[in-house]
């Protein structure tokens, strides 16, 4: 796999601020070097950067995300320091001709102006770039670490740059109480050069129609024409054939994906062979993929799940962000920027479904534990209190019994203390039974059996179903 490389350019002239300048990027190395793809970046810096430095770095380093920090404290746009270390803002049509040069030899993929966001500079750079993050000087300096962070920790985990800047934005909600602005990001339409058609089409194509010119062979002319014509026929026949199972691909590879469903309750060999199978027959049966991702989760294989949950991602199965959030709950709990942003994006998806009462009580449930891990407890009580509300509609059918709401719910309302409701959450918690399938809820029975044992209450008659709601003081 080739090496991304990450050039930083930092200037902070005499008269412009530097508060956060530091500590940006210093947060941004640490994020990356924590990063599950951390070998594939490579991280370059510049710093008190000159226009002729900047050239310099480019050339030297090739890189394919171009980074600039600083900020001007009355304009905007990218100042550069000149040779006094005073202020030199860099013009529109200078910066255009600059990445019209070097956009392409160096590949260069995204462009990030922290703090020095210009829409006429942003504007100037994406006709040569694909992408361009902009982010201007009224989004305080705290705002600004948080994005960068979020973004870079977003790829780092391999996910593709619209994705990190996405993820970037829910870092700033997420870390700052009132960000003063939001970052922007600009899209274009650069191809590269293997993209590009060839100059002389034509030169591809080759006429195989009736009226084509034959060559002149008296001798061979009529059988000339037959061969042509059957090959003609051939060519139709085949091409047939191939439209009709082309047609039937998706048919036939949703069947083996409902057998591989039948197979996964007690045979996950057998169920991976068979989504495998319905994956090779159509690889854009993102049901397949979020099913084989699950039977990976549950073998312990949680590299190879992450990977098919980020694949049956991109048909925008609310299923598949809910397994992928979850998964980045359970297994790196101290970034929880990613769960965040796709937790919350499935919750956008699964109320475009109106019938997704499961998978919105799940991402609605997840989404509370991961707040309760940020000791947000109000915002975890708000989301636990939908998922609850989910799971006790008379007009839905959950597989889920809804348990785990209810204990994640007891925790959230311990922390709050208040104990009475916590105790009845946990009541509930034991009295719905938990799927006795994952090593939390064995956690949280064990926990409700703890909690009733420190009141004197014996955990088999509080947790009948029937049993009355339980009071401190009664």
């Amino acid at each position: 796999m080739s090496r991304c490389k990450l050039l930083i350019l930092a200037a902070s002239p005499k008269n412009s601020t530097r508060r956060w300048l530091d500590e940006e990027i210093r947060d941004i190395q640490e994020g990356l070097q924590r990063a599950r793809n951390r070998d594939n970046f490579v991280i370059a810096q510049r710093w008190a950067v000159r226009p002729r430095d900047f050239q310099r770095a480019i050339l030297e380093e090739s890189p394919q995300i171009i980074h600039f920090s600083g900020r001007h404290q009355d304009e905007e746009g990218l100042f550069l320091e000149d040779v006094l270390g005073n202020e030199q803002r860099i013009s529109d049509a200078a910066l255009a001709s600059f990445f019209n040069l070097f956009a392409q030899k160096a590949k260069i993929e995204c462009v990030v102006l922290s703090g020095c966001y210009c829409q006429a500079q942003a504007t100037a750079i994406v006709e040569q770039v694909p992408y361009v993050i902009g982010i201007d000087k009224c989004v305080d300096d705290r705002a600004t670490i948080d994005f960068s962070v979020g973004f870079y920790d977003a790829l780092g985990n391999g996910e593709l740059i619209p994705f990190a800047y996405e993820a970037g934005k829910v870092a700033m909600a997420l870390n700052s109480s009132s960000p003063s602005g939001s970052p922007i990001l600009l899209s274009g339409q650069r191809q590269r050069p293997y993209d590009t058609l060839p100059e002389k089409s034509s030169d591809l194509i080759v006429d195989i129609s009736p009226s084509a010119s034959l060559p002149k062979s008296n001798k061979y002319d009529k059988r000339s024409k037959v061969v042509r014509k059957l090959c003609i026929r051939s060519t139709a026949i085949v091409a047939s054939i191939t439209i009709v199972l082309l047609s039937l691909r998706p048919l036939l590879s949703n069947y083996y994906m409902q057998k591989g469903n039948s197979a996964s309750y007690n045979k996950l060999g057998s169920a991976e062979q068979l989504y495998k199978t319905a994956i090779w027959i159509d690889k854009n049966n993102f049901e397949a993929h979020n099913f084989l991702g699950r039977v990976y989760e549950d073998s312990q294989d949680l590299a190879k799940a992450e990977n098919q949950y980020k694949i049956a991602r991109q048909g925008d199965l609310p299923a598949a962000y809910n397994n992928l959030g979850r998964l980045y709950l359970q297994t790196d709990r101290q970034n929880l920027t990613a769960a965040f942003a796709v937790l919350n994006k499935g919750i956008e998806l699964s109320y475009d479904d109106e019938g997704a009462w499961e998978v919105r009580y799940s991402l609605h449930k997840n989404l509370g534990w991961l707040y309760f891990l940020k000791t947000k407890y109000s915002d975890a009580k708000a989301q636990l209190d939908i998922a609850i509300e989910i799971s006790e509609r008379s007009d839905v059918d959950l597989y889920d019994s809804g348990s785990a709401a209810h204990c994640l719910m007891a925790e959230t309302l311990e922390e709050q203390q208040l104990q009475n409701a916590s105790l009845q959450s946990w009541q509930r918690c034991c009295q719905l039974g938990g799927d006795a399938n994952t090593p939390e809820e064995y956690q949280w029975m064990d926990q409700a059996k703890q909690k009733f044992a420190q009141i004197g209450r014996d955990y088999n008659k509080v947790c009948i179903y029937t049993a009355p709601p339980i009071l401190l003081d009664s």
